[in-house]
């Protein structure tokens, strides 16, 4: 592992790093932000590959990163953090990872298989994406789908708040995603659950996991698109008491991933 002291903010070494804050706004490109500890420590430990290691030098001395071979680990003065990458470091360590190939769905749910798989069309919200990336892995999805319309899930923020959980989960970018959940179902003979408000709905208590099965999962403020609802074999819903219009997206999906997920993946007793 090649330790780098960097002395100027201007080194071009880790022009990656500098203002991440404009960066996190920029089109998907082929290397991605990872913040914090456990998420560097995640993406190090994954099949994804690693550019660098960015650190201060306040932090060398607290714990070591598992960087490996050729990864170059840059350390940097605490007092340069902000200048270079535009915010307070406080986190102390980042990495800059590659953004994977996309991924067929048909690759990860072939025919023959029980997929348990979440949809979501169009969810626009970095932390809520982040904590269904993060509810996925806890409840055993098979993969996560995203329309063309959702927030990058290799963004700094949905990162963070997946706690770097997305780099063990099968992420599907889908190019045409009504083409793919007719495929999806067709393949699988899955069921697929349009989740929504509404009084016609079952109740969520009411509906038996089945073998094979997608949760389509619409945008926090107008919820689940005609089109998808159309595309679905059942509608469910969350009872809740008289009053309380609707739940926050991330809460409702982790409500219905553990009512449906598959009994007997492995279990964790970890945080």
């Amino acid at each position: 592992m090649p330790v780098v002291h960097i002395t100027s903010a201007d080194d071009p070494q880790v022009q990656i790093y500098r203002d991440l804050k404009h960066q996190n706004t920029l089109p998907r490109g082929k290397l991605f932000i990872v913040e914090g500890v456990k998420c560097v420590e995640r993406l190090l430990e994954s099949r994804f590959g690693c550019h660098s290691v960015l650190i201060s030098d306040h932090k060398t001395a607290t714990f070591s990163l598992p960087v490996n071979g050729d990864i170059p680990l840059y350390v940097i003065p605490q007092d340069m953090g902000e200048s270079l990458i535009g915010f307070n470091f406080h986190r102390g360590v980042l990495a800059a990872g590659f953004r994977p190939a996309r991924i067929p769905l048909s690759d990860i749910t072939p025919a023959g298989t029980t997929p348990f798989i979440v949809v979501c069309p169009r969810c626009d919200n970095p932390e809520n994406l982040g904590a269904i990336i993060r509810l996925c892995s806890g409840f055993g999805v098979t993969a996560l789908v995203l329309g063309n319309q959702c927030c990058d899930p290799f963004s700094r923020r949905v990162i963070r708040v997946s706690m770097g959980t997305c780099f063990k989960l099968p992420i599907v970018e889908s190019r045409d995603l009504r083409a793919d959940l007719i495929a999806f179902k067709d393949r699988t003979n899955a069921r697929l659950i349009a989740t929504v408000l509404s009084e016609c709905a079952i109740p969520l208590d009411k509906l038996a996991p089945t073998k094979s099965q997608a949760l389509l999962f619409g945008n926090e403020d107008s919820g689940l698109e005609p089109e998808w609802i159309e595309l679905c074999d059942v509608q469910a819903t969350i009872p809740m008491a008289a009053g309380v219009d609707s739940l926050n997206l991330a809460v409702a999906a982790g409500i219905f991933m553990h009512w449906l997920a598959p009994r007997g993946y492995p279990s964790s007793t970890n945080g």
